[in-house]
C-alpha cells in the first residue's frame, strides 16, 4: 500500500523563506482528494459553554485513544508523528538546521535518523519514560478556536515554547465559514525595538508584518522555532464559526531544552 503523502510532500528546500526566520508556506498542502476525504471526519467541538475565541486542543495521544477517528484520520496522524515526517522536516530545512543546530545533527545523524521518536505525552506528563530514553517527541493536534462573541485575536504576537524545534499549521476552514479575520502574520520587530524578556506575549505594535497567510482551507505554514520566530493571529469579527486547523510539532528531547535555551540566547 502506498504511504500517505504528508503536508510537506510538495515542498522543496528552495521554497523556504530565510527571513526573518526559516519558514515555508504551501497554499494547497495535501492532495485535494485527500483533504476533501479527511474534512468530514474532523472532530467536532463539543463545548456549549465555550469561552470567547478560545483555543481548544486534542493531542494525538488523546485523539487516537478516545476521539473515535475515522481510519483515514488515524493514518494521517500516524503519518505526521512518525520518524519519516521528522526526517522530511529536517531535510526540507537542511541548510538552516546545519547552520543553527549542528549539535543536534551530531547527536542524531542526518535526518535525525538515529533519534528515537514517540508521541508527545498528554499535557507534558512524563508517561513513566526516562528522559534519556526519549529522542524527539511529536504531536499532530486538532485545534478549535471557538466562536467569537467579541471581536478579538485568539493569540497575539509570540514565539513558541523553547522545547519546540518545528511548528506547523494546516488550516481546515469549513466550506460554509464566511468569517472575517483569523489570518496568520509572520512578524519581525520594528527597527530599534528590543526583544521582550517575555517573548511568549508581546505587544503587537512592536512589530512589522512580513507576510500574512490567509486562513484558507488546506494552506500550510511550517517553520523553525527560534527566539525571533514571532507570529500572531489577526482578530476575528463576531462569528458563530469555529476556526479549525491541525497543529504539527516536533519537540526536542526533554534533556535538551536547557541546551536549546542557551543556543537561543546566542542567536539573539
Amino acid at each position: 500500500m502506498t504511504a500517505m503523502a504528508s503536508v510537506l510532500a510538495k515542498a522543496k528546500p528552495e521554497h523556504v523563506r530565510a527571513t526573518p526566520y526559516p519558514y515555508i508556506v504551501i497554499p494547497d498542502a495535501l492532495d485535494r482528494a485527500l483533504y476533501d476525504a479527511l474534512m468530514p471526519g474532523f472532530p467536532r467541538l463539543n463545548k456549549p459553554d465555550a469561552e470567547n475565541n478560545f483555543a481548544y486542543r486534542i493531542q494525538s495521544r488523546t485523539a487516537l485513544k478516545v476521539a473515535r477517528l475515522q481510519p483515514l484520520w488515524t493514518e494521517c496522524i500516524e503519518r505526521h508523528t512518525g520518524p519519516a515526517f521528522v526526517r522530511e522536516a529536517i531535510e526540507l530545512f537542511g541548510p538552516h538546521i546545519e547552520r543553527l543546530f549542528p549539535e543536534l545533527l551530531a547527536r542524531f545523524g542526518p535526518g535525525f535518523g538515529q533519534a528515537p521518536c514517540r508521541l508527545r505525552p498528554v499535557h507534558g506528563r512524563d508517561d513513566h519514560v526516562a528522559p534519556d530514553a526519549v529522542g524527539v517527541e511529536t504531536d499532530c493536534q486538532f485545534v478549535f478556536n471557538s466562536p467569537v462573541k467579541t471581536a478579538s485575536s485568539v493569540r497575539g504576537a509570540h514565539v513558541d515554547q523553547p522545547e519546540k524545534l518545528f511548528a506547523g499549521l494546516l488550516y481546515c476552514r469549513a466550506d460554509d465559514d464566511d468569517s472575517v479575520g483569523g489570518d496568520l502574520e509572520i512578524l519581525t520587530l520594528k527597527p530599534g525595538v528590543r526583544q521582550s524578556a517575555n517573548p511568549f506575549s508581546v505587544p503587537r505594535d512592536q512589530f512589522d508584518v512580513v507576510e500574512t497567510i490567509a486562513y484558507r482551507a488546506n494552506a500550510l505554514v511550517f517553520w523553525i522555532n527560534l527566539p525571533n520566530a514571532f507570529h500572531g493571529v489577526t482578530p476575528r469579527d463576531v462569528t458563530p464559526h469555529i476556526r479549525r486547523y491541525m497543529n504539527f510539532m516536533i519537540n526536542l528531547p526533554r534533556d535538551l531544552p536547557p541546551l536549546f535555551r542557551a543556543h537561543q540566547e546566542r542567536l539573539r
